[in-house]
């Protein structure tokens, strides 16, 4: 995975880099690189997250080298303390002894020895130049400390979320690679359900009245045998309009009774 091959419309959002003035180019780019190679983005979400992963890499490797000059010049000063201070007054020494410093710093063997030589002389402990350049500079390095907790939090959450992102994806093709199921059809590609097997209640609600529906001429009639063609309607009516039906069935005929049709009274005699 190269730079080469960021997509075109993720340029203006890649495009700039943290560098500050004076940092190391090929180094970022090094590095860069390594990452590209290692978490391999596969989409434009996993690109962006991975670029906001490599900055906050390089900005936490700056602190690191912050953190290392802000002790190199703690003990400087206190080289300096213990060695230049009181020649203030002869600037030639002063400089012999800020280049006998610099040299030192460099790690130059001649300086080390010549810098505890001196140190010695005047009774300090070299093992408490850490100590005293840390103490010195005790509220910086504690600021540097919390930005760079902040910035390894950060680069963390980024590292989880795309893992998690990428096990989802992994684990909904596992599932369908196991069940093997297809996808959903179009919803215009599917077959119109079949027809009902039997015909709807409002249907049979519609239909004029047969013999055994009702009974005729007043007279009460049974309900429906199993064995009638009718029979499977009649069960399938509705509870309210069959309880009706059987309410009607039972009372008897106006004007008459439940035996007979209704008879009409005798004519008076004139």
């Amino acid at each position: 995975m190269t730079a080469s091959s960021v997509p075109s419309c993720l340029d203006p959002f890649l495009a700039h880099d943290p560098l500050a003035p004076g940092e190391d180019r090929p180094a970022y780019e090094a590095l860069r690189e390594s990452l590209l190679h290692t978490l391999e983005p596969r989409d434009a979400l996993e690109w962006i997250w991975i670029q906001d992963y490599i900055h906050l890499t390089w900005e936490l490797q700056r602190h690191t080298r912050v953190r290392a000059d802000i002790l190199a010049r703690g003990r400087r000063a206190v080289l300096w303390d213990q060695l230049g201070r009181h020649l203030k007054a002869n600037a030639p020494a002063a400089r012999l002894v800020r280049r006998l410093l610099e040299r030192w710093e460099a790690r130059d063997p001649d300086a080390v020895a010549d810098v505890e030589r001196r140190l010695a002389e005047k009774g300090f402990d070299v093992s408490l130049l850490a100590t005293r350049a840390y103490a010195a500079n005790l509220e910086r390095l504690e600021i540097l400390d919390k930005m760079s907790t902040r910035l390894t939090q950060r680069r963390e959450r980024l590292l989880r979320e795309i893992n998690r992102r990428r096990a989802a994806q992994a684990q909904r093709l596992r599932a369908v690679s196991d069940t093997g199921a297809p996808k959903p059809p179009d919803a215009s590609l599917r077959p119109e359900p079949p027809p009902p097997a039997h015909e709807p209640e409002t249907e049979y609600l519609k239909r004029p009245p047969r013999p055994c529906d009702a009974p005729a001429g007043h007279e009460r009639r049974p309900a429906c045998p199993p064995s009638h063609p009718d029979a499977d309607a009649h069960h399938r009516m509705p509870i309210v309009v069959r309880a009706e039906a059987e309410d009607c069935l039972k009372r008897p005929p106006r004007g008459g009774t439940t035996n007979g049709p209704a008879r009409l009274p005798a004519p008076e005699a004139v």
